[in-house]
């Protein structure tokens, strides 16, 4: 698997096929592209956006921010929360 964490930052990822990716900002934006697996992502000011996402498993949280999500879900419980803001 795959763990990426940033204090005050972004997380980026691009073409990324792991088994897992764990992936947390407390004060920024997480963003993926082109990714495949089991994808947990947590933020608690900052936005999280996949984009072109292959056969994944979702596991999105934010406290604070915009949630959107654009590809394909694998089968299985996805999880995605928000606690203000907008999931699209």
């Amino acid at each position: 698997g795959v763990d990426a964490a940033s204090g005050f930052g972004d997380v980026n990822l691009t073409g990324v096929d792991a088994a897992a990716l764990r992936l947390s900002s407390r004060n920024g934006r997480i963003s993926v592209d082109a990714v495949s697996g089991e994808l947990n992502a947590d933020t608690d000011f900052g936005d999280i956006d996949v984009a072109r996402a292959r056969d994944v498993t979702l596991s999105l949280n934010t406290r604070r921010g915009l949630v959107t999500f654009e590809g394909s879900l694998a089968p299985g419980q996805h999880q995605i929360r928000n606690g203000f803001g907008s999931v699209l």
